[in-house]
């Protein structure tokens, strides 16, 4: 049914957002506190720490460009209806 299929789905990004929640908080409070001498198999898992800063900066640039060329959209159908009456 809908409802369980929309529950699974639920289920499942909710797992995937814990994963990386986790995931990015180890790469950035956790990995500092290690030497790459010390634990080279955990430096070896995660990317290199300049990406800790650049990916939540494109995602947030890639997001606001949505948001903004959504409204942008929005706003020039709602002008061109009001042409058109």
């Amino acid at each position: 049914s809908i409802v369980a299929m929309s529950q699974t789905l639920g289920a499942v990004v909710l797992a995937v957002a814990i994963t990386f929640f986790f995931y990015y908080t180890a790469w950035v409070l956790l990995l500092p506190m290690w030497a790459p001498q010390d634990a080279p198999w955990l430096h070896a898992i995660f990317p290199p720490r300049s990406w800790a800063i650049k990916l939540p900066g494109i995602f947030l640039l890639t997001l606001t460009a949505t948001l903004v060329s959504f409204i942008g959209l929005v706003m020039a159908g709602a002008v061109s209806e009001r042409k058109s009456r």
